[in-house]
């Protein structure tokens, strides 16, 4: 590099964080360059406006459409690696999610919300709410809460019903769909997830 972008770590001459991920966007696919655009966002490591505003100021760079559309659709509501490896497989599909955490409210047990990872608005006002699951949630006891998987299962079931009784139907995705984007796009086309 001409003009390195650097910053000392440890003694060690490295790039900045920006840079490291301007050059993790110019240099993989979405699907694997916004978990950690994403995480920086999360966790304060990077202010948003500077972050949006940062591919502007890199002189050269043979993919800065690639570069910026990454650093536009990055999200710090995006709550670990996979969900931001699913947005960039969904967007990559032409199935850009519409929003990210959106909660609403338990029509069975008052006070309580149910949140779900992504969002999606039809055309005709319906919505569609994409979980991405993994296994762990039914077997890790820091995430089970000490229920079975059967209770697990049985909830899942509750929220999903309370939810299409507001007009959001759900659709699961879990990481293996993200090997096989066109099954995948299939199956959000068999929901009516709207395509760009």
């Amino acid at each position: 590099m001409s003009h390195p972008d650097v910053t000392v770590v440890d003694g060690v001459s490295v790039t900045s964080l920006l840079r490291t991920l301007f050059d993790c966007a110019a240099a993989l696919p979405i699907r694997y360059s916004l978990a950690p655009l994403d995480s920086s966002l999360r966790d304060g490591r990077v202010a948003e406006g500077v972050l949006r505003a940062y591919p502007e100021s890199v002189k050269y760079s043979r993919r800065r459409l690639q570069v910026r559309h990454a650093f536009d659709i990055a999200d710090g509501r995006s709550e670990n690696g996979g969900e931001s490896e699913a947005r960039g497989t969904l967007d990559s599909i032409g199935r850009p999610v519409h929003d990210l955490q959106r909660t609403f409210p338990c029509l069975d047990r008052p006070g309580r919300t149910h949140r779900v990872d992504f969002l999606w608005n039809r055309k005709d006002g319906t919505m569609v709410a994409g979980e991405f699951d993994g296994m762990r949630k039914y077997v890790d006891p820091d995430m089970t809460g000490r229920r079975t998987i059967r209770e697990i299962v049985d909830e899942e079931r509750r929220r999903q019903h309370c939810l299409q009784r507001q007009n959001v139907d759900t659709v699961r995705l879990y990481y293996d769909d993200l090997d096989d984007p066109d099954a995948l796009a299939c199956r959000l086309d068999g929901h009516g997830i709207p395509c760009l």
